[in-house]
């Protein structure tokens, strides 16, 4: 995180000159209470680094005003276009006098730190960690995936934030760079210690396993801190598994870490799809749900729960109510009546008499392709 000191006269300044009130128009919204004190509406203190929250009176939200340096104008610029589904959302990127400016949207919850130093209870079941971990990945896929590719460079708890439905964000792009492969190494020391990788240090150029390590570093921070609640809820293979993930994720050299997103998923059992794909699959899925229902069906019930209680005295093909299926019962009927007059009246005389009647090929054949037919019919018809 980079730390600027910037006069809040000034901030509120720009924020002025470009639309966005000042904090001293936040007395007057009943429902907006401490944002002067650079806190959020619900009460919890800002703990981005930010210089300060403020009111836009016609957009009606709490806003974050983000100091950043010129470095990072690009990076956030690039972010604001891709707007990634996990990012807070980016209003504006203003570039001043010797800073950058970012209007950002303001996150109701808690980072991940205070998360885990406060209670965490939620983190007591194994599987919300792994629900972070599942989104983290999407997020650092969908940045890789970006031409360049932008490398976060701080992946920590405090840089982490859930909100109060428990999403997952990723905040605080401050040290970030654009990888395109032309560095030996890091020209200049960022992160965290703990928690940054050591190319950070000048040993080589950051990429996406840069953030790899950060995002194993995590994982070890939370399962190490969470197993000392008495009410932690482990599974001890899946807890195995993530610290594998975690030890793979911070080894040294990162030619030996995850290659890529997909790898991560693949090893830690995740929909390899990405993201976007998978939102595309329910978007289809969706369109064909409105199309059933317009047409009198819906796919979100079984074909047992379209029959009423009467229905089960009702023969196997009249249920539904649909004229085929009628139609296909009646063949299938008429087939099994066609084969049981083969079988009992015709010409019967005991077991004998069937064995010599049907003595010959055709006629075996005949019966057995007829009871197998009726069969394939009253299943289909049912």
């Amino acid at each position: 995180m980079v730390k600027m000191d910037i006069p809040q006269s000034e901030i509120i300044e720009v924020l002025r000159k470009h639309g966005y009130s000042d904090p001293e128009m936040i007395t007057s919204h009943e429902n907006v209470m401490k944002v002067s004190s650079l806190e959020y509406a619900s009460g919890d203190p800002v703990n981005t680094g930010s210089v300060g929250s403020y009111y836009d009176a016609e957009k009606g939200d709490i806003l974050i005003a983000r100091c950043i340096s010129l470095t990072t104008i690009s990076i956030y610029e690039r972010l604001k276009a891709a707007d990634i589904s996990g990012i807070p959302h980016i209003y504006d990127v203003l570039t001043c006098d010797g800073f950058g400016l970012v209007i950002e949207e303001c996150i109701s919850g808690r980072d991940l730190g205070r998360l885990i130093e406060e209670d965490g209870g939620y983190l007591r079941n194994i599987t919300n960690i792994d629900h972070i971990v599942s989104s983290l990945v999407d997020i650092l896929e969908e940045l890789g995936d970006m031409n360049p590719p932008i490398i976060h460079r701080d992946i920590k708890p405090a840089n982490i934030m859930l909100d109060d439905d428990k999403n997952v964000y990723l905040i605080d792009f401050n040290i970030s760079r654009e990888h395109d492969g032309s560095k030996i190494h890091d020209t200049v020391a960022m992160g965290t210690r703990g928690f940054a990788a050591p190319e950070q240090y000048g040993f080589s150029e950051s990429d996406i396993r840069t953030d790899f390590y950060g995002l194993g570093a995590t994982v070890r921070y939370i399962l190490d801190n969470v197993k000392a609640y008495q009410t932690f809820l482990p599974d001890v293979e899946r807890e195995k598994v993530l610290r594998t993930f975690a030890d793979k994720c911070t080894m040294l050299d990162k030619k030996d870490r995850f290659e890529n997103a997909f790898e991560i998923k693949k090893y830690l059992g995740y929909d390899t799809k990405t993201r976007k794909s998978r939102n595309a699959d329910i978007e289809t899925n969706n369109r064909n749900n409105v199309k059933r229902k317009k047409n009198g069906s819906s796919g979100e019930h079984s074909s047992y729960s379209n029959h009423s209680k009467k229905d089960g005295y009702t023969l196997p093909g009249f249920r539904s109510g649909n004229p085929l299926n009628m139609v296909i019962a009646l063949v299938g009927y008429f087939l099994a009546g066609y084969f049981a007059y083969q079988l009992m009246f015709l010409d019967y005389k005991g077991f004998d008499g069937m064995k010599e009647k049907y003595k010959t090929p055709f006629n075996a054949f005949s019966a057995v392709y007829t009871f197998i037919v009726f069969l394939i019919v009253i299943f289909f018809a049912a």
